[in-house]
């Protein structure tokens, strides 16, 4: 039996809809028995409905920040950012050593993250293989929005990465120092029955071309 941490951001639920990609190929590839814990808070229950009946528990913790956006808008609110950041930073340490931890009792053989900077230092110190998966980092996500000063922390904590592989748009640097791999667009496999039932409420005589568009980013403005 194989113990994979999987960690995902929680900010919104892009990072989760592209980690249920992800989990479902590493049970339908592995010729190993496999356990993950997905370590993870904000998005839990759709993760849940998402990946049942796989061999997965669930660990809820606050893995990362985001962003934090004005009220009704898309714009960042660059003060509650910051002090929304330093507040979870103020304890990083200490929280890196709880993943530590973690990590030891759970006997944990690799570490994969969308793209919480927190497991990647415990890893590097047990010697367990990290790898990061996203388009960006929020180091280079905050880069305009906050003081560099505030961001040392977070690039030393990316900088601990044993494998980077990044997805379209990435324009990060290379955070593992060659072992680097770049891929498309991907997405996890659609629930056609659902799609038929959506497709029926909304356009019952089939006369309307239906066009999903999806805001994200945790993104609660008035329609």
């Amino acid at each position: 039996m194989k113990t994979i941490a999987y960690y995902i951001s929680d900010y919104g639920l892009g990072h989760c809809t592209r980690s249920v990609a992800v989990i479902r190929e590493l049970f339908n590839q592995s010729t190993t028995p496999l356990k993950i814990i997905i370590c993870h808070s904000f998005g839990v229950q759709f993760l849940k409905e998402s990946l049942n009946g796989l061999n997965i528990s669930y660990r809820e913790i606050q893995t990362d920040v985001g962003y934090v956006l004005k009220a009704n808008s898309m714009d960042v609110d660059k003060k509650l950012l910051e002090k929304s950041y330093l507040k979870f930073m103020d304890s990083f340490s200490s929280k890196q050593n709880a993943e530590e931890e973690f990590l030891i009792a759970n006997n944990v053989d690799l570490i994969i993250s969308d793209i919480s900077p927190l497991p990647f230092k415990p890893g590097r110190k047990l010697s367990i293989p990290t790898i990061g998966i996203s388009n960006f980092t929020w180091y280079t996500a905050y880069h305009g929005l906050l003081d560099e000063e505030h961001l040392i922390q977070l690039k030393e904590a990316y900088t601990d990465m044993d494998y980077q592989f990044t997805l379209a748009g990435s324009a990060d640097p290379d955070w593992s120092k060659g072992n680097k791999e770049s891929f498309d667009f991907f997405s996890r496999l659609s629930d056609e029955s659902e799609v038929e039932r959506i497709r029926k409420e909304i356009n019952p005589r089939s006369d309307k071309k239906v066009i999903f568009f999806g805001l994200g980013m945790k993104i609660d403005v008035p329609v």
